[in-house]
């Protein structure tokens, strides 16, 4: 009497729908008997709807060996041949910088960092009061360039926008999509508080946001504010002649499209933002300026006609700036020489010891009180 073994058989086909930063879906092909096993080389974390669909919790840009076999007969120890597959999980979306800003009612999205991406995906979620508005209020976009421009005036006026953004990196033969996880930016329309004793509409930003987008308080000529004991309204922008901008992370091109609402202003606060450069005509509409602050900002240089438009100009903080002497250097002189009464160089790259024709004409003109030129650290 001969007896029948089972022999092993092929492991079944293993796929990977969906390869993300820190999740790769795993899915297992059909088994009509026997038990799946699965193991993994880095060990993870590994989740599952059923036994034929998995989850595998991953790290960013790293290599795993996924293998799976099928254990036909446990006391006679049958179990299918090993199928493995190597994988690597993609990149950290943190490699992607996103910056969203919004100019006349349009949101334009920028993304850099990642060469390998074919396009990438834009889901916006707008917010109120902390609650999502799940009903027309989640807006996909798919784009082929690193640029879009999305209009939609309806998610404008939310308390806040969220966008999420991820980089796909492409499809395989067979169906395999990979992409990077979405990063969120988020975006909140937090209204400035204004004390009208002052003339002061305060728009500091919170910190561990990346964008805020102050635009969409103004409409017209009005804009939405808080104030004490009384709660939201709106004032004429021409009242407003203190204004703080200050840790908002702002661009320059942002914040000459907000300042330019408020042709009375008379100081400046823009302190702590992501301003690298100013259009020439940043100042243009404000002719009234006498004070603005630009310190902790990464402004290496200034056009040379920056300044022509502040008339009125006595005191300019650009501290805590890559500034070289030859971004506010001759070029200027002529603007500033007889108009500041402070200047603010701390921590800039000028000289320690100004030498040559800016400090000569800025101590040789009167301008009523001897100017305060603060040029080194301690000082």
């Amino acid at each position: 009497m001969i007896a029948k073994r089972r022999t092993a058989v092929e492991g079944p086909e293993i796929r990977f729908p969906f390869i993300r930063s820190t999740s790769i879906e795993v899915e297992i092909g059909e088994v009509k008997d026997g038990e799946i096993r699965l193991k993994v080389t880095p060990e993870v974390e590994i989740t599952s709807s059923d036994t034929n669909h998995l989850t595998l919790i991953t790290e960013p840009a790293t290599e795993y060996a996924v293998t799976v076999f099928v254990v036909l007969d446990q006391e006679r120890d049958i179990q299918t041949s090993e199928m493995t597959r190597i994988v690597r999980s993609s990149p950290s979306p943190e490699e992607l910088d996103v910056q969203v800003s919004m100019v006349d009612g349009k949101f334009d999205v920028n993304v850099n960092g990642m060469d390998d991406a074919e396009s990438y995906n834009i889901d916006v979620i707008s917010d109120r009061a902390g609650e999502t508005q799940l009903s027309g209020s989640i807006r996909s976009f798919s784009v082929a360039e690193n640029h879009a421009t999305l209009e939609d005036m309806e998610l404008s006026r939310k308390d806040s926008l969220t966008f999420y953004v991820a980089a796909k990196m492409g499809r395989s033969s067979a169906g395999e999509v990979r992409e990077t996880d979405a990063i969120a930016i988020e975006t909140p329309f937090r209204l400035c508080n204004w004390v009208e004793e002052e003339s002061r509409l305060s728009c500091t930003g919170k910190d561990d946001l990346r964008s805020q987008i102050l635009t969409w308080s103004v409409i017209g000529d009005r804009v939405q504010v808080n104030v004490k004991d009384i709660g939201q309204t709106d004032i004429a922008c021409d009242l407003v002649k203190v204004l703080n901008v200050d840790n908002n992370l702002l661009n320059g091109v942002e914040l000459k499209s907000f300042l330019s609402k408020f042709k009375n202003v008379e100081r400046l606060n823009a302190s702590k933002n992501r301003i690298s450069s100013l259009p020439y005509d940043t100042f243009m509409n404000t002719p009234k300026l006498w004070k603005i602050n630009l310190s902790e900002n990464f402004i290496e240089t200034f056009h040379k006609d920056t300044f022509i438009f502040t008339q009125a100009l006595q005191v300019l903080d650009v501290s805590n700036n890559p500034l070289a002497f030859c971004g506010l250097g001759i070029g200027h002189l002529r603007t500033l020489e007889s108009k500041l009464r402070i200047l603010d160089l701390r921590a800039t790259n000028f000289p320690a010891k100004l030498e040559g024709h800016w400090n000569a004409l800025m101590l040789y003109y009167d301008v009523g009180e001897a100017p305060r030129i603060i040029h080194q650290e301690g000082i």
